[in-house]
């Protein structure tokens, strides 16, 4: 379907509109945007109608007419000193733009910094980093797993996956537990589902909570006929073959959990956090919901950024969203592999295989609520360390 500027009826050309300002605002290019228009919407239309939209929704990239300064300052701080104080001056940028709905420039956001945090800026430029090289054909050849357990001493237990081609974050959640392989195969089950397909090779740590996922990796490659199906469709190693989930701890620690290790470290060191079950069980119910949306926030912001050609690879850098959609532009191939989706649908109701991963202990909510009926789940940490501390009162904890 072609279509020219004015030639859709309206509720297409507003269907189209709110595709091409998510688009836009997941930063793809202008190319990238009328690719993805025709690929998953069977829209088209050239450059020069896709620009006339961009000026009419007032979307812009060059010229643009920065926010109120006071806003953005206000809001750069407010980041540094809670859950983006490790962020440099580009991902502070997305992040002022994409959740703060900011207008402003990178230079502006470099210039608070090093107003406001010139050590801080000093140390990120100081930073020196070693790669090791990584090849991968395409999308959906590598899926990388892992967990995350730099808060499992407060009750929190992240599980993430990661795209090797485009680095593009699969999933990214916080449970009770990450070692359960009935949690961390709900994670797989749910992806392979929203994305129809399975990858080529899953790569994992050695570990009790990866056997079922295993399992059902070989069993949805049995029938395949490629060098990496069957058995060969599943990979164990040490931390040191799965860089590319590895690196990202690092990055999702700098990015905002490192703000929550320094908020409960300091919670123990005032001795309002004591370390006890019902303690943690507590510190679970208050805080899980809100690190959750952190987790929300970082994996959108991760996909969403540019991630620079290295020297040493023959690959092009993007945005992991593209990188991930539309491999033929960058010289790759998506490699997924079919599945049947009504199997899928059928064990994720398996009790045996799966388990839906919680926040927190339902049974503790029960004791919230007999102490606090009208009691209002908080919205950021804020909240979270007050709700805390009252209901440490009322419960005795």
């Amino acid at each position: 379907m072609y279509c020219g500027f004015g030639t859709l009826t309206d509720k297409l050309a507003m269907t189209a509109w709110q595709h091409i300002q998510y688009y836009f605002r997941t930063n793809c290019t202008y190319a990238q945007i009328l690719d993805l228009l025709n690929k998953k919407h069977q829209i088209k239309m050239s450059r020069s109608t896709l620009k006339r939209i961009l000026s009419k929704m007032d979307l812009r990239r060059k010229n643009l007419r920065e926010s109120n300064m006071h806003q953005i300052c206000g809001a750069a701080v407010a980041e540094m000193r809670s859950v983006g104080m490790h962020l440099g001056y580009k991902a502070l940028h997305r992040k002022l733009v994409y959740c703060h709905g900011l207008v402003v420039k990178r230079d502006t956001v470099y210039k608070i910094m090093k107003e406001a945090d010139p050590e801080g800026v000093r140390r990120r430029k100081a930073r020196r980093l070693v790669r090791r090289k990584f090849w991968s054909p395409g999308p959906n050849f590598t899926w990388h797993i892992d967990g995350y357990d730099k808060l499992k001493n407060y009750g929190f237990y992240i599980h993430g996956a990661i795209d090797g081609f485009s680095r593009y974050i699969l999933w990214l959640k916080v449970a009770t537990t990450n070692k359960d392989p009935k949690v961390v195969s709900h994670y797989y089950l749910t992806t392979v589902k929203d994305m129809g397909c399975v990858p080529a090779v899953i790569r994992a740590d050695p570990g009790t909570e990866n056997v079922i996922v295993e399992s059902l990796q070989k069993n949805f490659r049995a029938g395949h006929d490629d060098r990496q199906a069957g058995r060969k469709s599943y990979l164990t190693g040490s931390s040191v073959f799965n860089t590319k989930i590895e690196s990202f701890w690092g990055q999702l620690r700098r990015s905002s959990m490192d703000f929550y290790i320094q908020l409960f470290e300091g919670m123990k060191d005032r001795l309002i956090f004591n370390g006890s079950e019902d303690d943690i069980k507590l510190l679970q119910f208050c805080f899980a919901a809100v690190i959750q949306a952190d987790l929300v926030e970082s994996k959108d912001l991760w996909n969403r950024h540019l991630i620079r050609k290295q020297p040493t690879n023959s690959r092009n850098g993007d945005i992991p969203f593209a990188l991930y959609n539309l491999p033929e532009k960058f010289r790759g191939t998506d490699c997924r592999k079919p599945v049947d989706l009504a199997a899928v649908d059928r064990l994720l109701k398996c009790e045996q295989l799966v388990s839906k991963p919680q926040l927190f202990d339902e049974s503790f909510r029960q004791r919230v609520y007999s102490v606090l009926p009208d009691v209002k789940m908080p919205t950021n940490h804020k909240e979270a360390l007050n709700l805390y501390i009252v209901l440490k009162q009322l419960l005795l904890i």
